[in-house]
């Protein structure tokens, strides 16, 4: 009796858990994130590429950052979705591959953004300042404002929030995160 009985505890277990990382799939959860260190100061940018505003430099050298995903842009040049804590909060942003100490067996671990695949596109419901990752202890873009009808492309969904990407006002591209109840989907 005891046996059957934990037996069934840990099938209820496994199904549980295996239907906890199935949901999950579709936020990212299921992937790997690395640790990795910065073999020079932190260059960042809110996409992978050039053409995305900058979010800063950060003096980090020497110290560990956790990737997030990889992406290759058009030039074929790679660069890696990366997490810091800043200021008592977290951020998200890109920065090339270049200045992670990362084996290449690490960067295959680690979930690779397609450049053309999108959600879909949907419109942004009131003004509001997006996030740099998809959470309410993520910082907050002071500095960049959403526009209340403004159409955006919805690239992820994680934690409640979509990753999207718009043309800022300096005409670069912009990428960052939106609670899922401020955008319209289309």
């Amino acid at each position: 009796m005891k046996r059957t009985l934990l037996f069934l505890m840990t099938a209820v277990l496994i199904c549980t858990v295996t239907v906890c990382a199935c949901a999950d799939c579709w936020d990212y959860g299921w992937y790997s994130t690395v640790q990795a260190k910065l073999t020079e100061d932190l260059a960042t940018r809110s996409g992978p590429a050039t053409g995305y505003t900058g979010c800063g430099s950060y003096r980090m050298k020497g110290q560990t950052v956790t990737v997030i995903s990889r992406a290759f842009d058009i030039g074929g040049v790679q660069w890696a979705q990366v997490e810091i804590s800043y200021g008592g909060a977290l951020r998200r942003m890109y920065t090339g591959v270049k200045r992670l100490n990362i084996s290449s067996s690490q960067l295959a671990s680690i979930r690779e953004e397609n450049m053309y695949s999108v959600l879909g596109y949907g419109t942004i419901c009131g003004n509001i300042n997006p996030k740099w990752g998809p959470g309410s202890y993520y910082c907050t873009y002071t500095d960049r404002v959403l526009n209340n009808g403004m159409n955006v492309t919805v690239l992820a969904y994680e934690n409640g929030y979509y990753q999207i990407e718009c043309y800022h006002y300096t005409g670069e591209l912009f990428r960052c995160w939106v609670p899922a109840e401020n955008i319209y989907l289309n």
